[in-house]
């Protein structure tokens, strides 16, 4: 028998399956080759594994062959019953998979074939699109920095919206012990890419490692417009702007939102105040600018652009994402960028399935993956929902790299989106261990891969709540003797006799009284000790505040520290659960009562309501949830904002809250042994306190009784 030999084909074929009875060790998933009359040697994979009565039947699913042009065909003919089947060696797997592609990105090993590097086409995935699915914890985000490390490798230039800020860690060597010990078997080394990254952020006071962003304000369409913005507008108002940009366009080509507000002014119709609110909702975004970015900047040869977005409010990212990607889209198809490569995280917030609602940036996304291919612009998501992305979208992407995916939804979107892809693949994909995926797709025959070890950090580490803090041992319980006597050799010293000299010690005499008396004629002296009457003191913490007080003496306090979720400050808090403050000098009772706007009517009060029930919101929010007339909201908020109730910066609109640590404690407190008498009790408990504090939304990490001295 041949080395190799596994079995013979018997049973039912047809031109894409047969199956053999296993004469040797066999497994699911492995390769398997044997001779075709017409083609040859053909590949073919075990798909299925039977055992009946100790007797194991493989099923099998015929890959192909390379005709003489390279082309990947399988035959027209069925094989032959009894033709001998052998295991696949790996020059022979590789040439029929296409996984010998030299210029290729380095994705890992074939899964149980650690000879095998997968390398996938670089121009079939860029320019026909990517999706990298899987759950939660799976690995697509590493998976992703494997494919970023190797375009940078490649010189494909590549744009990363990072949400989270996880690909920052590009810019550092992988330190990792689990995975430097495991790159010797992937054959890949430590390094950084810093030299190579280029990070933009909205936000750098979150982001310090990143240069500032910001985007084109000028020359907006009546479409981007009406999309940038969560405000519905109607097909009417629609062509009110669409007539007004016209007319600015006239008079000037890089014309602003003032020059659009100017034109709406002059004309008579009642629905521009509409489009106010969505010119002022994109004023107040706070990423437009006058003098935005270049974004030409943003894409280079060999360099990976990292738009970091961390600490941006999910809201205005999909309107950064939307003009960024419009204005990238646009300058690529006059040929003013190089092609290249977008990569979405988190694609399901950016470019929903419809019937989880629109985003700003749906309309854009939606048009690069039905269009980008045709200009150079391939597209890249990642989401751990599959079933809540786009189907168009997801269906545009002809490669898919897949980790573990449970949710029977996100199966589902899978099977009807990727190609070449079975109930049975679906069941396998359920349970995939962590770090392998399957691929499939145009660049690619279906594998199974086993995803190698980054060569940089890895940034999108599951934050651990375990093994922060080790589990206290049970204590054992202790029998616990008396002491023995303790007998001492040298005989203990009297007081006031010093050991050395034994010479006597002299000691302040005790307090006396001296009286004279005359008995019998004669004069006598009679000393009498004098005994302190027994007093109790306490130590107590005291903060001396001269008129501060109406009242003379000690007034007890607790003193709470606290945090307000941003700092902690120590705040006085006194016998009626009320905070005071020291304000020139004087105690005062600090106002944290609601507030209140009946006065203004029923208008204000339902603003002044919403905008408690938000915390934060936008006028564009209260415009289309209230369905007030936009110059009614706008009296509303200027009223509310004279009364101190509410604050405007910018684009954002929140409720005057108190800012209690402009009452912190900032008297010096000092400790004094104090007669039990002249302490006054509290009424109230510490318990008591807390829950005070809790309720103004403090949260107490210690709380101490003290007393004011005025």
């Amino acid at each position: 028998m041949n080395a190799g030999f596994v079995g013979s084909v018997f049973g039912k074929i047809n031109t894409h399956n047969f199956t053999f009875k296993a004469e040797a060790a066999i497994k699911k998933f492995d390769y398997i080759k044997l001779y075709h009359e017409e083609a040859g040697f053909i590949l073919a994979q075990v798909i299925e594994l039977t055992s009946e009565e100790n007797n194991i039947t493989a099923t099998c699913e015929i890959i192909g062959y390379r005709d003489s042009r390279g082309v990947l065909k399988v035959p027209n003919s069925t094989v032959k019953h009894n033709s001998e089947i052998y295991i696949a060696d790996s020059n022979f797997i590789k040439n029929v998979l296409g996984l010998d592609k030299e210029d290729g990105l380095y994705l890992g090993l074939l899964d149980n074939y650690n000879m095998i590097q997968v390398k996938i086409d670089v121009k079939n995935l860029v320019t026909k699109h990517l999706a990298v699915l899987a759950k939660t914890g799976a690995g697509k985000s590493y998976t992703l920095g494997v494919i970023v490390e190797d375009l940078i490798e490649k010189g494909v230039p590549c744009v990363v919206i990072d949400p989270h800020g996880e690909y920052s860690s590009l810019k550092f060597k992988n330190t990792s012990k689990n995975d430097l010990e495991l790159m010797h078997r992937y054959d890949v080394q430590p390094k950084s890419y810093e030299q190579f990254v280029d990070e933009y952020s909205p936000n750098v006071s979150v982001n310090p490692g990143a240069k500032p962003l910001s985007i084109s304000i000028n020359s907006l369409s009546a479409h981007e417009i009406a999309t940038l913005t969560p405000i519905k507008v109607s097909g009417t108002q629609l062509g009110l702007l669409f007539n007004a940009i016209s007319d600015v366009k006239k008079e000037n080509s890089n014309y602003s939102l003032l020059d659009i507000r100017q034109h709406l002014d002059s004309m008579n119709s009642n629905m521009k105040y509409g489009l106010y609110a969505c010119l002022e909702f994109i004023e107040n975004v706070g990423v437009f600018s006058d003098s935005p970015i270049d974004v030409s900047k943003l894409v280079n040869p060999g360099r990976a652009t990292l738009i970091n977005l961390r600490g941006v409010p999910p809201d205005i990212q999909q309107i950064i994402v939307a003009k960024l990607c419009s204005d990238l889209f646009e300058k690529r198809k006059t040929n003013e960028l190089p092609p290249f490569f977008l990569i979405i995280e988190e694609a399901h917030n950016f470019c929903p399935e419809r019937s989880f609602g629109e985003t700003p940036s749906s309309y854009i996304l939606r048009n690069i993956a039905s269009e980008g291919r045709k200009f150079g612009l391939g597209l890249g998501i990642v989401s751990q929902r599959p079933a809540r992305v786009d189907k168009n979208v997801l269906s545009q992407c002809n490669t898919q790299i897949i980790h573990k995916v449970t949710n029977p939804n996100d199966l589902k979107a899978i099977a009807n989106s990727a190609e070449n892809i079975g109930e049975g693949v679906i069941d396998d994909i359920a349970t995939l261990p962590i770090g392998t995926a399957l691929v499939i797709g145009a660049s690619v025959k279906p594998v199974f891969i086993d995803i190698r070890v980054r060569r940089s950090e890895h940034g999108g580490k599951t934050v651990s709540v375990v093994g922060k803090t080790p589990v206290s041992k049970p204590v054992e319980k202790v029998n616990v003797q008396e002491k023995p006597e303790v007998k001492l050799n040298t005989p203990l010293k009297p007081v006031g006799v010093n050991p050395n000299n034994n010479a006597k010690i002299s000691l302040p005499p005790k307090p006396v009284v001296v009286k004279f008396t005359v008995e019998a004629g004669k004069v006598e002296r009679k000393e009498f000790e004098i005994t302190a009457p027994k007093i109790d003191t306490v130590p107590v913490n005291i903060i001396s505040a001269p008129n501060s007080l109406d009242n003379k003496g000690l007034l007890p306090f607790f003193m709470a520290e606290v945090n307000d979720g941003v700092k902690k400050f120590k705040l006085l808090v006194n016998d009626e659960c009320r905070i005071v403050s020291f304000q020139n000098n004087k105690l005062i009772v600090v106002n944290t009562k609601p507030y209140d706007a009946k006065s203004l009517g029923l208008k204000a009060e339902a603003v002044l309501n919403l905008v408690k029930d938000k915390g934060t919101t936008t006028i564009s929010v209260l415009f289309n949830t209230l369905n007030y007339p936009f110059q009614d909201i706008d009296f509303c908020l200027k009223e509310l904002a004279k009364m101190n109730l509410i604050i405007v910066n910018g684009g954002k609109i929140m409720i005057k809250g108190v800012d209690y640590s402009s009452y912190s404690l900032n008297k010096n407190i000092e400790t004094f042994n104090v007669k039990k008498n002249e302490l006054v009790n509290m009424k109230t408990g510490a318990e008591q306190v807390k829950n005070y504090l809790e309720n103004n939304k403090l949260k107490s990490e210690s709380i101490v009784q003290v007393y004011v001295k005025s």
